[in-house]
């Protein structure tokens, strides 16, 4: 049996982003992203750690976001939330098609 969320609990205001490849003039892929939905989310940051990336500190946090259940999205686009980016790790959806429970990571620079 799925949870029923209180709606109050989606009090976060978050932008899902689609990609799009187009060519540059040497006829390189680029991958840019557009705003696609503005949602309301349940979002709740469950870790968060500091790598070592080429000798340079990362911030890296995990959060654990729910959205109602609409159709389109994927892994391969993008939240956009609190000024942070957040990419997709996974999408399960939940309650026939009642909400979907987003993992995903950010990456400070």
């Amino acid at each position: 049996m799925v949870e029923v969320i209180n709606p109050a609990a989606f009090r976060e205001r978050l932008t899902i982003q689609a990609p799009s490849v187009t060519k540059d003039g040497r006829g390189q892929a680029i991958t840019t992203f557009a705003d696609w939905q503005t949602v309301w989310a349940k979002v709740k940051e469950t870790a968060s750690a500091e790598n070592d990336n080429a000798n340079r500190l990362q911030g890296v946090k995990n959060y654990a976001v729910t959205i109602r259940h609409f159709s389109g999205i994927t892994l391969k686009h993008r939240l956009l939330y609190n000024g942070n980016t957040l990419d997709i790790t996974s999408l399960v959806n939940q309650g026939r098609n009642q909400y979907i429970e987003i993992t995903a990571i950010s990456r400070e620079k």
